[in-house]
């Protein structure tokens, strides 16, 4: 199980998410291979990114749940679910996922990317906030 993970994010990091659909295809094979095995949060997560970064938002979504599922506590697998909300155009989900990455792991990515929800919703207060907020955090002066 763990080498067919390995070998998807090999596959990956050699020949990235750019270069052709059958990489795509053979590292999307190595992870459904180690999902099969056992269930892990490195294969759903692997499986996820990648569908992500391919625009495939909703399969990309069916795995990000997969893996919150195995580690509820994964700040990143709710920003990336949040991203893919966001590329779907569905603003309310993408910032309640966005909210529930930055309660586990506060930080200027997720208030920006919640502060962009908030525009798009036209609550323009909120957006200005989450951006302030996030230029303090980066800048050391608040938590």
């Amino acid at each position: 199980m763990g080498l067919a993970v390995s070998k998807g994010n090999l596959a990956i990091r050699e020949h990235g998410t750019l270069i052709g659909k059958s990489l795509k295809d053979e590292a999307i094979g190595y992870y459904l291979k180690a999902i099969s095995y056992n269930e892990t949060y490195d294969a759903y997560y692997g499986l996820a990114t990648l569908c992500k970064d391919w625009g495939e938002y909703q399969n990309a979504i069916h795995f990000y749940e997969q893996a919150i599922k195995i580690d509820s506590n994964s700040y990143k697998s709710y920003n990336d679910m949040g991203y893919c909300y966001y590329e779907l155009k569905d603003d309310i989900k993408a910032l309640e996922c966005f909210k529930k990455s930055f309660d586990i792991n506060p930080n200027g990515m997720v208030l920006r990317n919640m502060g962009n929800c908030y525009k798009n919703l036209g609550e323009i207060e909120q957006f200005k906030d989450c951006y302030n907020k996030a230029d303090m955090i980066e800048n050391g002066l608040t938590s």
